[in-house]
């Protein structure tokens, strides 16, 4: 029996490269709360490269299986809240790595510029996106009523908040160039069909 699967079907290198980002996802979010806030944050980059690298329902699977195995555990072992805003952000994240796809095939100066924006771009909605959850769900009494004061006072303090944790703010884009860029050693040195600007758009 012949092999029918393409070349875009399976992808060793980029499967992998995201697991091993997945398992450092996972462990991060299991290590002490204060120790997290000087690690790389690595949900970006697992999110961006995923979308990137892989076919969107296999990038969904593995990154909202990270978030959803985790909630549940935290949930079973602190009754945790889930909270429900941050799948939206990583959605988004997943897509924006898919829009990220052309770059790849650019210059290595203007890819990296390009996905050093998009992964400010996907951390800023990210920010948005549940700093306004936060305020619509009044995780603070003072953030009722709803104006546009309140809100601005939950932006406020979510970047008061980012005051203290270096890891997430700069260990985004870093992640990124990491994983990106081992992608692209690997690939030029055991990989070369997943060599970026050499392979056909899927």
């Amino acid at each position: 029996m012949t092999e029918t699967r393409s070349k875009s079907d399976w992808q060793p290198l980029a499967i992998g490269l995201a697991l091993v980002t997945a398992a450092y996802a996972v462990a991060y979010r299991f290590v002490p709360y204060e120790v997290q806030a000087f690690l790389l944050w690595p949900f970006g980059a697992l999110a961006l490269y995923s979308g990137a690298r892989l076919r969107l329902w296999q990038a969904v699977l593995i990154v909202f299986l990270v978030h959803a195995g985790t909630d549940l555990t935290f949930y079973a072992m602190n009754s945790w809240a889930i909270p429900k805003s941050k799948y939206l952000s990583f959605g988004l994240f997943i897509l924006l790595g898919v829009c990220a796809r052309p770059l790849l095939r650019k210059h290595w100066l203007m890819a990296s510029l390009g996905l050093f924006s998009t992964s400010i771009v996907g951390y800023a909605l990210f920010f948005l996106i549940t700093n306004t959850a936060a305020w619509l769900a009044n995780s603070r009494q003072y953030y009722e009523p709803h104006t546009f004061e309140t809100l601005l006072q939950a932006y406020k303090e979510g970047l008061e908040f980012l005051r203290f944790r270096p890891g997430e703010v700069f260990g985004n884009p870093i992640c990124v160039g990491l994983v990106f860029g081992a992608h692209a050693i690997l690939a030029r040195t055991f990989f070369s069909a997943e060599r970026f600007g050499v392979e056909q758009s899927r």
